[in-house]
């Protein structure tokens, strides 16, 4: 009888033991009406009394959407609610919904205390974009990294100034990026603005959310003709440093500078919205009748070289139209001088200036003729007309009359002229002739006899066969990469230093940050001949460790790359130590590292 006692008591426990363990699995997303090329979130949760998760969710094979990151993010949950202990685990995995349509998440797997577990599945939709292009576009996407383009203005007119620029949101580190598209403009004049390199990041505010902003092109763009305009989409490849964080602990946040400062490094592509702009007719009422096209505020010189000059010398008629607008425009005046002159083809020149966020410039004529008689002749004055978009109406500048006194030049008659040829020739004549022969060499034996001339012959040769030998040489101590670029990781190492303490001086603070972590990572990839792009923090310590690296020369080494990391990424850019002190701190544990290696 004891012993069917115990039996019970056993199952009894046992059985409630069982019911104490339930497990839930459940997959989430943020929203279930996405647009086409926005990013969402799916989140997996594992839940209950011992939450045991061996590995990450297994993510089936996904129709109409793109998984954008390989490794989801992590946290950790636990409550403890009158003696229970509750835990939840949950997974965060950033996906992109590549086209349109209904689509469906089938069940994902989870693995939990060696049991398989299975979410429900999960139907989206995804629709087209609503979109234009314009500045409004870029800010309706929840993306943590997203490309757009960017119009300033959705309507224009014809020959009115738009500008355009695309542009790099993001809230992870971008390690650099390499345009893979470019934006065809069909129907538009382009002029391209310099940027300042290194490009200077901003931070903005989108839906609550703050991103740094990276302005990668910037355009001004002329519309040629009237209509409903596009600007087709630019695409990038961008590298993303994904910082790999600690996962559910208590000081997570207060501990956020200081995460990995390496991450993990993803590479992908993004693909701006096509801009549209209405473009609209120029006003036909009161436009003027020699009205060429310029659209923007412009104004007009002209000047001549001389006022005062005889039959048979050149005067110079020049003509400046200058100001704010499609200046490429301006056509040619016409010669302002008539049939009395010998007249020369017009030359022209332009000066584009990019400014601010305007293109202006001056479109510069040179007239020049010769006078045939003697006369008093007037230069009528010349006025430039253009349409001003500010106003929405036609405005013109005028330049002043000027007037020729030609007097009769000597030597030619009143009706007499150089020719075109003449005016060429001023100043040529054919050389003489020599008739003595007192420097004339006689040769001796043939010329290929001389010493001079084997060694010309020979000589070619002989560089080649040297070139070939030195060449094979630098081929055969380049050929094992991994020892080059340990013969070239301290001098690299020195050089990269020499630049950041330049940039240190210079005050450019957030150039130089991204200088020092370069030689820290760089540094220590080229010695232990592994690639710099990827590298994690415990390989680093792991491979460091094997080479018997000093345990206090390693801490130096990651907490130098910890304030870089702080310095870079966060927004107020605040170091605990100052400017030349992390440097000199920097620069010695590189010095004792490269020494160590």
């Amino acid at each position: 009888m004891k012993t069917y006692s115990f039996f019970f008591i056993i199952n009894f426990y046992f059985a409630a033991a069982l019911s104490g363990q339930t497990i839930r699995c459940e997959a989430t997303v943020d929203r279930t009406t996405i647009e086409a090329g926005e990013t969402f979130t799916l989140s997996v949760e594992v839940s209950g009394d011992d939450v045991d998760v061996r590995g990450i969710p297994e993510l089936p094979a996904l129709k109409g959407i793109e998984l954008l990151y390989p490794n989801p993010g992590e946290s950790t949950s636990i409550q403890i609610i009158n003696g229970r202990k509750s835990e939840s685990k949950s997974f965060q995995f950033f996906l992109r919904a590549s086209q349109t349509g209904r689509w469906t998440i089938p069940p994902i797997k989870v693995h939990n205390a060696g049991t398989e577990y299975q979410t429900q599945p999960i139907t989206i939709e995804v629709v087209g974009k609503n979109s234009s292009g314009n500045a409004g576009s870029a800010f309706g996407s929840e993306a943590d990294v997203f490309f757009a383009g960017v119009a300033s203005k959705k309507e224009a007119y014809v020959g009115e100034q738009v500008m355009v620029e695309f542009r790099i949101y993001s809230r992870v580190p971008v390690t650099q990026y390499s345009p893979t598209k470019v934006p065809n403009f069909p129907g538009f004049w382009a002029e391209e603005f310099p940027l300042k390199e290194p490009i200077q990041a901003e931070r903005v505010t989108i839906n609550g959310k703050t991103y740094s902003s990276y302005t990668i092109k910037r355009m001004a763009v002329f519309p040629t003709h009237s209509g409903s305009l596009k600007i087709e989409p630019a695409e990038i490849e961008c590298e993303l440093r994904i910082p790999r964080k600690n996962r559910g602990g208590l000081f997570d946040d207060f501990f956020t500078p200081f995460n990995d400062p390496f991450g993990e490094v993803v590479t992908k592509k993004f693909l701006s919205d096509t801009i549209r702009i209405r473009v609209n007719e120029l006003p036909s009422q009161g436009k003027p009748s020699d009205f060429s096209g310029l659209v923007g505020t412009f104004d007009v010189k002209t000047t001549v070289d001389k006022t005062q000059l005889k039959t048979g010398e050149a005067v110079l008629y020049r003509v400046e139209i200058y100001g704010v607008g499609n200046i490429k425009s301006v056509d040619a005046p016409e010669n302002p001088f008539n049939e009395e002159f010998e007249k020369y083809p017009v030359k022209s020149s332009d000066e584009i200036l990019k400014n601010g966020n305007v293109v202006s410039g001056k479109k510069i004529f040179e007239f020049v003729a010769i006078p045939r008689t003697s006369r008093m002749y007037e230069i009528p004055g010349y006025t430039v007309s253009y349409f001003n978009p500010e106003t929405k109406k036609y405005e013109f500048q005028s330049s002043p009359s000027h007037t020729l006194t030609i007097e009769q030049g000597s030597g030619m008659t009143a009706g007499g002229s150089l020719s075109k040829e003449e005016v060429a020739l001023i100043a040529k004549d054919i050389r003489f002739i020599k008739t003595s022969a007192e420097n004339l060499m006689i040769t001796r034996g043939p010329v290929y006899t001389r010493w001079w001339f084997i060694l010309l012959w020979l000589g070619p040769l002989g560089l080649t066969v040297v070139a070939f030998v030195y060449q094979r040489y630098q081929a055969q101590q380049n050929a094992d990469i991994v020892k080059l670029k340990y013969r070239k990781a301290s001098p690299m190492a020195k050089k990269r230093l020499n630049q950041a303490e330049k940039l240190m001086k210079a005050q450019k603070l957030d150039t130089f940050y991204t200088e020092v972590a370069k030689t820290l990572t760089g540094l220590i990839a080229d010695k232990l001949g592994i690639p710099e792009a990827g590298l994690m923090t415990d390989t680093l310590v792991s491979m460091l460790r094997e080479k018997k690296i000093d345990e206090q020369l390693i801490g130096d080494y990651i907490t130098c790359l910890q304030l870089c990391d702080q310095a870079r990424f966060s927004f107020d850019r605040n170091v605990p130590e100052k400017v030349e002190s992390v440097y000199e701190r920097i620069r010695e544990t590189i010095f004792n590292m490269d020494k160590a290696l």
